[in-house]
């Protein structure tokens, strides 16, 4: 969303802080550990349920940010994520903002499938994945083009709508990474260099005259 109240687009670069303006700041916090028995292989917008270790690193999660003043919590229409959300959320009376622009990406017809099933029925577009993630070769997915459209668009509108404020976002691992490119104003190829493990916590302050400053990567 082009817009001159946009907190996300025309994004600035410079030496310092000095004059940025009021700041918002985000909190993602990345779901936790998926149970694997009932969701094997590549789930991407697959709505997977948490493991019980997923379930116990939520609750920590939640936990470290106890005492802290949030705005606004949103989160993916995924379980995987909600669940999370509704712990942070539930502690201080919020409603959590529901979003299917802040899902994982959709992985077509590889979804549900292991890596070794992929290269079975599909070895060239595999192989062509390796080499360029962002090509649009996964029979029925998204480029990481759209994932990167929606998920912004949708983060700018929340972060407007809690501007000078501190927010919460309960997401996935390809989402994530959108985000953290979008500030460090990274080309979509370098996201692949940025991991974040379950329940991880990453903090951007978005000021009012475009920049962002990444305080927090997967800690």
């Amino acid at each position: 969303m082009e817009s001159n109240g946009s907190l996300i687009h025309g994004r600035i670069f410079g030496a310092n802080l000095r004059g940025a303006g009021q700041r918002t700041r985000l909190i993602v916090l990345r779901h936790g550990e998926v149970n694997v028995e009932r969701a094997p292989g590549l789930y991407g917008q697959f709505d997977a349920p948490l493991s019980e270790r997923g379930v116990e690193q939520s609750h920590a999660a939640a936990e470290k940010l106890r005492g802290m003043e949030l705005a606004a919590v949103a989160s993916s229409d995924l379980q995987r994520a909600r669940y999370l959300a509704d712990l942070i959320a539930q502690e201080r009376g919020l409603t959590v903002h529901e979003r299917a622009c802040f899902r994982e990406r959709n992985f077509g017809e590889w979804q549900g499938l292991t890596w070794e099933q992929i290269e079975e029925r599909w070895p060239h577009e595999l192989t062509e994945y390796q080499k360029n993630p962002l090509a649009p070769i996964i029979p029925g997915g998204e480029t990481y083009d759209q994932v990167s459209s929606r998920t912004l668009r949708g983060l700018d509108e929340f972060l407007i709508a809690h501007r000078g404020q501190t927010v919460v976002l309960a997401a996935h691992m390809g989402t994530i990474r959108v985000i953290a490119a979008n500030a460090l104003g990274l080309d979509l190829r370098n996201t692949f260099s940025i991991f974040n493990d379950n329940c991880t916590m990453t903090v951007i302050d978005y000021y009012d005259n475009g920049r962002a400053a990444l305080r927090t990567l997967g800690g």
